[in-house]
């Protein structure tokens, strides 16, 4: 497959018989992340690649991010810009960078030593999109236990799964790197529906432009602090009305995009996503007078649920279980009871150690669920 303009977008190798290696362009996108910015941008700019490049887009922070970022000097390339959203920052990034492969960093995240070269090895040209695991971070940066995906990261052509199941194991947006090509196709990321959650746009459609590739190792930590506009590890009822609504937003961006792709939509898309019924049932339970879909009921989420999960195939048996018996449980069980229960399967907190060690999986040679 032919890149646009990569032989612009290279570094010379050392060894004149290999390819060129590729430039590497991280993008961190800040607003009013002052505390945490200095950590993203060293993250960055302590990788040990050579072909890389660090641009920053601050998104009108009203804080004293310009301040922080200013000292780096020309260590760093500098885009502030008026507050218009996440959406924006990312579209003002990419435009402004040069490499062939991207990673979009978050200002309150970091990237792990050695992150920038296990992507740039293991993507290939014809790959659309680079992901390995994120650590969870708690808010001083250490770490607080978990990491993202749940399952481990999968290579190769995911829209099977990503159409028969609702979803594929995703990394957030600061654990995968995206092929330059494959933005040229996809962006400007829409900036008024894509205020929240953008990075979910990216994921949905890339793996329709070509294969994903999988680093099976901590990349980067995303730190929960509480402040996140998205990522939370407690149980918030506003926050669960989002994610369905964000849900909703993605069932309608895959019915329009798909069929450019030669593509089509299951009709019950939603409904093969555990994740999506998960939340849907914890909001009818915690807030069935303000529940978005009037007709759902207990009964018919949980059915839904535990098909979903055991029809999942990203799933483990552990993992299969597991959520079967939380969507009865959820399901079935007076109000007094099932609320606690509810709050266990989102909040980490909340959870006896046992339990935590139970749910999360390893990172390693072998990732568990």
């Amino acid at each position: 497959m032919a890149i646009p303009g990569r032989e612009l977008q290279t570094q010379p190798s050392a060894d004149p018989s290999t390819e060129p290696a590729p430039l590497l362009s991280v993008v961190i996108t800040n607003h009013n992340y002052a505390r945490y910015v200095r950590a993203a941008v060293d993250s960055a700019l302590g990788q040990t690649y050579p072909g890389m490049e660090v641009v920053v887009v601050d998104d009108g922070s009203t804080d004293h991010s310009l301040d922080v970022l200013r000292r780096y000097g020309d260590q760093i390339r500098l885009f502030p810009q008026e507050n218009q959203g996440q959406a924006s920052a990312m579209n003002a990034g990419f435009a402004r960078s040069r490499g062939a492969l991207l990673v979009f960093l978050d200002a309150d995240d970091v990237l792990e030593p050695g992150a920038a070269r296990k992507l740039v090895a293991a993507w290939r040209p014809e790959v659309a999109r680079v992901q390995g695991v994120v650590r969870l971070l708690a808010p001083d940066g250490s770490p607080s236990g978990g990491h993202l995906p749940t399952s481990p990261p999968l290579d190769g052509d995911v829209t099977g799964l990503l159409l028969e199941s609702g979803s594929y194991p995703t990394s957030g947006p600061s654990g995968a790197a995206y092929a330059r090509w494959a933005l040229d196709r996809l962006l400007p990321i829409p900036e008024v529906e894509w205020r929240v959650a953008p990075d979910s746009y990216l994921a949905l459609l890339a793996p329709f432009l070509g294969p994903v590739a999988a680093v099976r190792e901590v990349i980067a930590g995303q730190r929960i602090h509480g402040g996140n506009k998205w990522a939370t590890g407690e149980l918030d009822p506003d926050r669960l009305r989002q994610h369905l609504e964000i849900d909703r937003l993605k069932e309608r961006l895959l019915r329009t995009r798909l069929p450019s792709f030669g593509r089509a939509l299951p009709d019950d898309w939603l409904f093969r996503n555990p994740s999506h019924l998960q939340s849907r049932l914890a909001h009818l339970r915690l807030r069935p007078e303000s529940h978005p879909f009037p007709r759902d009921r207990r009964l018919r989420l949980a059915y839904r649920g535990v098909g979903a999960t055991l029809r999942h195939h990203g799933f483990s048996p552990r993992k299969r279980a597991m959520l079967g018996a939380w969507f009865a449980a959820a399901a079935l069980l007076p109000a007094g009871l099932a609320v606690p229960l509810i709050r266990l399967g989102y909040s980490r907190a909340a959870r006896p150690r046992w339990l935590q060690r139970l749910i999360e999986r390893r990172v390693g040679s072998r990732p568990e669920d």
